[in-house]
């Protein structure tokens, strides 16, 4: 076991908890630290290294999407040329063409894009018999 989560009541004095929790402590060898003690000195630190890590796998994915659409897009123009023939032979300009492949793709693109993009709530109301418990789940123990 490397960490024991300790708890003050209500009503209980947090300073002579603390102080018996340092005495036991004490003739074992083990160490009594606060909570931001214990995450300062636990909690992963983001360096240089590691945000350019976190780059390089991005830039990783981005290619190979990257890659996946240029192969998916041409596999779908492949499969449309007896399409384009015809609009081409109706007299559309390869300017047209184009400019309906590209319409094609970007559509439904940006309306993907748009229905999965995060937006933040805005002033979002809380019904007044949960009021109470917001935040509830995050509260931990209070290390002392």
């Amino acid at each position: 076991m490397d960490r024991v989560d300790v708890g003050v009541a209500k009503g209980a004095d947090a300073a002579a908890v603390a102080r018996s929790l340092r005495t036991a402590a004490e003739a074992t060898g083990a160490r009594v630290s606060t909570r931001a003690q214990w995450v300062s000195a636990h909690a992963p630190h983001t360096t240089r290294t590691t945000r350019l890590g976190y780059a390089l796998v991005l830039g990783i994915a981005l290619l190979y999407t990257g890659i996946s659409l240029a192969g998916t897009l041409a596999m779908a123009t492949a499969a449309r040329t007896r399409d384009l023939r015809s609009l081409r032979l109706t007299g559309a300009t390869r300017a047209q063409l184009l400019r309906l492949a590209t319409a094609e793709t970007l559509l439904p693109t940006a309306l993907t894009l748009r229905r999965s993009t995060p937006r933040p709530v805005a002033n979002a109301e809380i019904p007044p018999d949960q009021s109470d418990r917001v935040g509830s789940r995050v509260r931990g123990p209070e290390v002392i």
